[in-house]
């Protein structure tokens, strides 16, 4: 996996910065954001990450729980918009 991302110093203003899952989730996501993974009826060109729950709960070495909680406080914060179905969660940034 190659990559890199650009932090800026406003998300230390964020509360996503004081929880370590958080933080941690929202990087891996980062991370894994391709703006080449357009969905067939190509209705948006955001970067995005098609994934699931269990997946990212492997990769970071939390539980689903923790990545479902995650998530959502993501989400309320506005960073992350995640439209979830039965075969899969996508992430939009």
């Amino acid at each position: 996996m190659n990559g890199t991302i650009a932090l800026n110093s406003e998300l230390m203003q964020n509360k996503v910065f004081d929880y370590a899952e958080r933080f941690k989730l929202y990087i891996l996501l980062l991370l894994l954001a391709s703006p080449q993974q357009v969905p067939a009826d190509n209705t948006t060109t955001r970067p995005q990450v098609i994934t699931s729950t269990s997946k990212l709960s492997t990769l970071s070495s939390l539980t689903p729980k923790q990545v479902r909680n995650a998530l959502r406080a993501l989400q309320k914060s506005g960073l992350i918009e995640v439209v979830t179905s039965h075969r899969n969660t996508t992430i939009l940034f």
